[in-house]
């Protein structure tokens, strides 16, 4: 049973109770969510296994599996802490050689972002006055209030987070580029060939994955996807075993569902273009080598013969002179 139909089922007899005075159930989803919802169901997901966030920047289109639970998102803090910071270069009120604990911002961004460096995000947070106070500081751009921060303990003490909350940060980043210079670029680079670049290969994704446990009990993934409608991605998950896999097959799915296309199709195109491809050069170069040929025959220089008067003189027998 799929996450949204076993809430449904705690709470059926209030919706049979709205249904009578006139209040009709909710519909069932469609599109990426009816994808999403028979992934989960398929998979067996649990409802307290996954939560997530879609966003489709083009048409608006989104959906949710547990969109306001907290999730442990682990690293996943460490975008909006850059973002904090890149925001401030672009004010003007700091530079990308501004010391920060004794390092330059601009190092300190890159290995907080591509690599998730531990010690560097410690840097950068402690410059803001230690863990909480920089999840308060930069809580407006979960789109929240420091009062609603606060509300949330889980959120400001730890690094939990919900779907929405994730994707609202996603979708600051997206739409305001300029307000955050070189966050995206670094996360463009991020972790190449896992989580959401694990089998998606078709676009550039920019990418900030989360990890908690020896075991993995607790990984995330948030990103953009630059696919033709380029769409924002939250998946969180707590104690499901080979939860990268289901990461990067969830976004392959949707990549499938925007793009009109499977990954194994495209695939398949791909190839077919480069073999026509190859041809063509082949083709092309056998060409030029024959007209190569063709001209070298025309401009090598003819054997020359003797005029026909010098070649009747040259034939006539030597005079000889008459004897005394």
């Amino acid at each position: 049973m799929s996450i949204l139909t076993s809430a449904a089922a705690l709470v059926a007899g209030a919706v049979l109770a709205l249904s009578a005075v006139g209040v009709a159930p909710a519909p069932e989803p469609s599109g990426a969510g009816a994808l999403i919802e028979n992934y989960i169901t398929e998979n067996k997901i649990k409802p307290t296994q996954l939560a997530l966030g879609y966003l489709n920047t083009v048409t608006g289109e989104e959906y949710y599996v547990n969109r306001d639970t907290n999730f442990y998102g682990a690293s996943l803090y460490k975008v909006a802490l850059n973002m904090y910071y890149a925001e401030r270069v672009a004010g003007g009120e700091m530079e990308w050689t501004t010391k920060v604990r004794g390092t330059a911002l601009e190092i300190l961004m890159a290995g907080s972002l591509e690599q998730s460096n531990n010690n560097y995000s410690y840097k950068l947070y402690q410059a803001l006055g230690a863990y909480r106070a920089s999840k308060l500081k930069c809580a407006y751009l979960y789109g929240l209030t420091e009062e609603e921060a606060r509300a949330d303990r889980q959120f400001w003490t730890d690094s939990y987070i919900t779907p929405w909350r994730m994707i609202t940060c996603l979708n600051t980043l997206y739409t305001e580029p300029e307000r955050f210079p070189t966050v995206i670029d670094h996360l463009l680079l991020a972790q190449p060939g896992r989580y959401f670049r694990l089998k998606e290969d078709r676009w550039e994704i920019a990418q900030k994955y989360g990890y908690l446990g020896q075991f993995g009990r607790d990984v995330s993934t948030a990103g953009i996807v630059y696919a033709p409608e380029p769409f924002e991605l939250v998946v969180l998950t707590h104690n499901l075993p080979h939860a990268e896999e289901h990461i990067a097959a969830i976004c392959v799915l949707l990549g499938d569902y925007i793009s009109g296309q499977t990954l194994e199709e495209a695939h398949a195109a791909a190839a077919a273009a480069a073999r026509e491809e190859a041809e063509a050069a082949a083709a092309e170069e056998a060409a030029r080598a024959e007209a190569a040929a063709e001209l070298s025959l025309e401009e090598a220089p003819a054997e020359e013969t003797p005029a026909p008067e010098e070649a009747a003189q040259t034939d006539a027998p030597e005079e000889t002179p008459d004897a005394a």
